[in-house]
């Protein structure tokens, strides 16, 4: 196993996860290792044999992604202040994941369409858009967290209270099962729950308390998701592969729908904008070609 090649993935991964309208997931399905994060996420607890080989590959995918974290949320406001920069980083994005469909679909021997296949895209694609337009509350002020101890600015004890507690418990049991599906973006539902910016703050900020509830969700809820995918996976897997490229198709056009429309009309802005385009679809496209 290539260490630094997946500690790189992990970071993709991670940067993917905290960007609204892009999946962790996707980027996983991109890289050619979201089988193998499904199965040891799923399996971790149950198949002693594999639990070594297991845990290496999720520490150091998940070190590579608390890197990605950490950096990126500290950089992503800024980065995406400019609207022209945001469209080019969107459509290169895009360009990505358009790449991986075809690999997908050659992924398995098994990939004849049938209208049972064709309804689970379609099925896929609406769910994904349904949810994206299911808000949450607004977001909670987080001047009312003080911070009663600071460890040498590396991380700060704050108070809570007991109810945002609980609700950021939920948050991160929702939020984290979403993100290792491929389509639904985890930070869009943060972000209609009201919470995508609170989180940022907390990262930012080293605000452990808070982030700490958000784990305490989070986890069972990546553990849940993943021993559901990986046994669909594993029984029923053209099935679930079609129901993924629904969530891909969805992904692309809850990531363009943030495009914004006045930018179109722009010769130059929307030349730039395909030649990124055209450029993730060859980087997808070269690596999958190396993978396979």
């Amino acid at each position: 196993m290539n260490i630094i090649g997946l500690y790189i993935k992990g970071i993709i991964i991670g940067i993917a996860n905290i960007i609204p309208g892009l999946s962790g997931g996707t980027m996983a399905f991109v890289m050619g290792i979201y089988d193998k994060l499904m199965e040891s996420i799923g399996n971790f607890i149950t198949n002693r044999l594999r639990r070594k080989e297991y845990f290496f590959f999720l520490m150091i995918l998940g070190l590579g992604m608390l890197t990605g974290i950490i950096i990126f949320a500290e950089i992503f406001t800024t980065l995406l202040t400019s609207v022209i920069a945001k469209q080019h980083m969107f459509f290169f994005i895009t360009g990505l994941i358009i790449g991986t469909i075809p690999f997908v679909v050659k992924s398995h021997d098994d990939m004849k369409i049938t209208f049972k296949r064709f309804m689970l895209i379609i099925f896929a694609f609406s769910l994904v858009l349904i949810s994206s337009k299911i808000g949450g509350g607004s977001n909670q002020q987080t001047q009312y967290l003080t911070v009663k101890f600071d460890f040498l600015g590396l991380f700060k004890i704050t108070n809570i209270d007991p109810f945002y507690a609980l609700w950021l418990v939920f948050t991160g049991f929702i939020a984290s099962g979403s993100m290792i599906l491929p389509g639904f973006s985890g930070s869009a539902l943060l972000l209609g729950l009201g919470e995508y910016e609170n989180v940022l703050f907390f990262i930012d900020a080293k605000m452990i308390v808070p982030l700490l509830f958000f784990a305490i969700g989070a986890i069972p809820g990546i553990i849940i998701s993943a021993k559901v995918i990986n046994i669909f996976l594993e029984k029923h897997k053209p099935e679930t592969l079609y129901f993924i490229i629904g969530l891909i198709f969805a992904s692309i056009f809850q990531l363009n729908s943030q495009i914004a429309v006045e930018l179109i009309t722009r010769f130059k802005v929307i030349f730039v904008s395909l030649i990124f385009l055209l450029l993730g679809i060859y980087v997808s496209i070269s690596f999958n070609k190396i993978k396979s």
